[in-house]
């Protein structure tokens, strides 16, 4: 199971809708599953608890994210997204989540989760509202 994910954009001051700005492939990773939609539930001293329960797809698509949408839904699931500012929460909780207690240590920062919260960044420093819609296939 892997996260699709796809980045889309709005001006803030423009109701032309959502742009779609690109497409992320995220491989299986449960706790980071747990913190974006709920996936898993086992006890890791409450850092497994979702940033956001689970929001649907979101009203209004762009073009290209809808039309994937409407090849895969009914092989994906938990369809969701969410703002910058939740996935930097995401960040926050992952990089701080328990490694297994033979390993040790924490997981620290998701490597393609920071590409994505960059990339998220720089489109907010250009007056663009973008958030991450995603689904689990």
């Amino acid at each position: 199971t892997q996260i699709c994910a796809f980045i889309e954009r709005t001006r803030k001051d423009d109701d032309d809708g959502p742009i779609y700005f690109g497409t992320i492939y995220l491989d299986e990773d449960s706790a980071l599953f747990g913190l974006m939609a709920n996936m898993y539930d086992y006890p890791h001293d409450g850092l497994n608890v979702p940033v956001s329960a689970s929001k649907g797809i979101p009203d209004t698509l762009s073009f290209d994210v809808a039309e994937v949408y409407e090849r895969e839904k009914e092989y994906g699931h938990s369809f969701s997204w969410l703002s910058l500012e939740e996935l930097e929460e995401v960040q926050k909780r992952y990089s701080a989540f328990p490694k297994a207690p033979n390993v040790g240590g924490t997981y620290g920062p998701h490597q393609e989760l920071s590409a994505v919260i960059a990339a998220m960044e720089k489109l907010r420093d250009e007056f663009l509202e973008p958030r991450l819609v995603f689904w689990f296939g």
